[in-house]
Order: structure tokens, then sequence, then C-alpha cells
């Protein structure tokens, strides 16, 4: 029976939450180092258009040389596309348990299949409503 090996980087960098999020690499200084980085399928630090693999900046991050901020994906509700709304209404809601504060607390909060959803309905609503930004994964 072979065993696959486990990936360390990969596996460190799952636990702290930097997977699937692009985010900036500061020295302990607070210079900032790389912009928009993210993690590889290889669990290493990339970056640019080519995902140039940072191997030194991966192992400075997972020693506290090097710290990272992830970067916001904050979205208008107006630009939202229709993959993005119904990932974020199933999966990344943050009002679950109370929609006192959510912004779409006084609308049909439903998944773009509904034809009643505010997705398909956007005409209908205010600039002040459309404009409303929320966290959307890309």
């Amino acid at each position: 029976m072979k065993v696959k090996p486990i990936n360390y980087f990969l596996k460190s960098f799952e636990e702290i939450g930097l997977i699937g999020k692009h985010f900036n690499v500061y020295d302990n200084e607070g210079d900032i180092v790389f912009k928009n980085c993210y993690i590889n399928e290889n669990g290493y630090v990339c970056y640019g258009e080519d995902g140039r693999e940072l191997w030194a900046i991966t192992m400075e991050l997972l020693t506290g040389l090097y710290y990272y901020e992830i970067i916001s994906n904050k979205k208008k509700l107006r630009d939202l596309t229709e993959e993005e709304w119904n990932k974020w209404k199933n999966e990344d809601c943050v009002y679950c348990d109370s929609c006192d504060d959510c912004p779409f607390r006084n609308v049909p909060c439903t998944k773009s299949s509904s034809e009643k959803s505010w997705f398909n309905n956007k005409e209908l609503y205010s600039d002040k409503f459309l404009n409303q930004e929320i966290e959307a994964e890309e």
C-alpha cells in the first residue's frame, strides 16, 4: 500500500486560513515585501501573473520572520455575479443566526434560482441598497 506524503507547507497554510486567499507579505518592520500573494497547490507562496513560487518567503512566513495581511474581497451587491451570490448565500453568510444587521434583511434572501430573489430583480432596488458591500470570494 502506497502512502501519500503529507505536504506540511500546505497543511500549515490550511490551518492558518490562507488557502484560497490573497494577501500581502510584510517584514518585521512593517514594510511590504510582496503584494497580492497566494498559496499554490504545492503549498508555496506565489505572486504575479506567472505564479512565481517564493520558497524563501514561504519559510519566513511559516517561521514568523514575515507576516501577512489578507486582502479584503469586498464587492458591491450590484457587482456580484450569480456564482458569487449563491456561494455567499450558501457558505459565507455570517448573519445566519440573526438577520438584524444583514444587508438582505428586507429583501427576498434566496438563491438566484428563485424568480423572487433580489438578485434577479436588481432594477427594483435603490442605489443605497446595491452599493452595500459584502466579502465575496472570487
